[in-house]
């Protein structure tokens, strides 16, 4: 059995085929977020959590809601699981969403 060299226009191919997959994990490692927004959802009251700050979206600035909404706290959680984003939520019959100012970059 004999293998043939590699030609350069194989490893151009190879490298044409191969750099679109690893480019997007280049750019990842050159991007530092500017604004970091968490939002805990439910929950009256900026609290910190998973190396996070979270603000809460109740009487916020960021929410626009059009209908009622309510907010529910659970009964029951794991310990394991954090407390925080994971203890309060919103619900709505109707369209809610988040308005987030954020810096260029």
């Amino acid at each position: 059995m004999s293998f043939k060299p590699i030609t350069l226009a194989a490893l151009r191919t190879i490298f044409f085929l191969c750099f679109p997959l690893l480019f997007p994990f280049m750019l990842a490692s050159f991007y530092t977020p500017v604004d970091l927004l968490s939002i805990n959802c439910g929950s009256s009251s900026n609290s910190s959590g998973n190396d996070r700050t979270w603000t809460g979206d109740v009487d916020s600035k960021f929410l626009h809601r059009e209908g009622e909404s309510i907010v529910a706290t659970a009964l029951t959680q794991s310990p394991s699981t954090p407390q925080v984003p994971y203890t309060t939520a919103r619900l709505s019959r109707s369209q809610f969403s988040y308005s987030l100012p954020v810096s260029p970059g």
